[in-house]
């Protein structure tokens, strides 16, 4: 190999060396300037998010200041499926696995609930009654509710795919021990989040059911009358009674704030509150509870005496036309609406 052929081949070597270096280069530049603002905000969307502040709903009192009407914190579980793995084995794991926690269907398509195998994770419905004068009154201890109708993989492939950073609630008011293994084991439920909220616990129960009512999710047919500024389609609303007539009064109005979350989607800290929550108002009824009481055994005992009767009682202020007391026989408990009745 001759002098000049040495030297061609080390300077096509050089050359080489230099356009690759210059192709780097303008990689660089076309990432970082022209390309930049788009992948930092790319970056940002993965980094920060807005997340919702849960408004309390408005609590009800009686005319004495007796509490007919509060809100009881509960445990959801909710699945973002912008952080469910996109490896389809790895998420159908994660699904079985809270399935199995749960003790919800995968889906609905012939699956059926999976049993619990383990002690563990197990959980329990215990109510305790406790008589205070002149009313019962009902204390709720850890319960655990059904969750997706259409079980977990339905509601989650059923959600709007322009929103994968919206959860989907696929469990309502678990246990605490649920609610503490999902958190203790957040690398096992990738998307599985566990949100802090509240359900409506009717204090005197059946004696007051006619005229609190109740709450329960949107009616489909009736979601042109929530607003999507003030309800999300996970929210309660006024049925009927009081809950329904005072809705606009009861329901306060979420808030948002920005925080910066982990890898696997979960809240780091709290950068700043774009939107104050504003909890909803309070009432307080003309209803004496003491006399809808005294009114309710009366009618009751004028029931008994007539087997297959039924009867209304109603009374009022005549000075004021307040009404104090108003009764329907038979009625009903409104707990079981406000916390869902299953069809099984």
């Amino acid at each position: 190999m001759t002098e000049y052929q040495i030297k061609l081949r080390i300077l096509i070597f050089q050359i080489t060396i230099i356009f690759v270096f210059l192709v780097f280069i303008a990689q660089l530049i076309r990432l970082q300037v022209f390309e930049g603002g788009k992948y930092r905000q790319l970056a940002d969307r993965n980094r920060f998010q807005t997340v919702e502040i849960d408004a309390p709903r408005g609590i009800i009192y009686d005319r004495n200041g007796n509490l007919l009407v509060r809100n009881r914190p509960i445990f959801d579980v909710a699945i973002v499926p912008a952080y469910l793995p996109e490896d389809t084995t790895a998420r159908a794991e994660v699904f079985a696995k809270l399935a199995n926690l749960l003790r919800l269907p995968i889906t609905n398509s012939g699956v059926r609930n999976i049993p619990d195998h383990n002690a563990y994770f197990r959980s329990f419905l215990h109510h305790e009654y406790t008589r205070l004068p002149g009313r019962q009154v009902r204390n709720t201890r850890s319960r655990k509710l059904s969750g997706a109708p259409k079980g977990i993989q339905d509601a989650v492939e059923n959600a709007p795919p322009f929103a994968p950073y919206q959860p989907v609630i696929v469990a309502t008011d678990i246990s605490a021990e649920d609610a503490a293994t999902i958190e203790q084991n957040r690398l096992n439920f990738p998307g599985v989040f566990i949100q802090t909220a509240s359900k409506r616990e009717y204090l005197t129960g059946a004696l007051t059911a006619d005229v609190l009512g109740y709450v329960g999710p949107i009616p489909p047919s009736q979601t042109d009358r929530y607003p999507a500024l003030k309800y999300n389609p996970n929210d309660d609303v006024g049925l009927i009674g009081v809950e329904s007539s005072f809705e606009d009064m009861l329901h306060g109005s979420k808030g948002e704030e920005l925080v910066e979350v982990d890898v696997t989607g979960r809240k780091i800290k709290t950068i700043g509150t774009t939107r104050e929550a504003q909890p909803g108002n309070n009432l307080t009824l003309t209803i004496d509870v003491d006399l809808q009481q005294f009114v309710t055994d009366a009618l009751q005992t004028a029931i008994d005496d007539s087997p297959g009767q039924s009867g209304s009682a109603l009374v009022l202020n005549a000075q004021t036309g307040e009404i104090l007391a108003m009764v329907s026989l038979p009625t009903y408990d409104n707990n079981l609406f406000a916390e869902g009745i299953s069809a099984r």
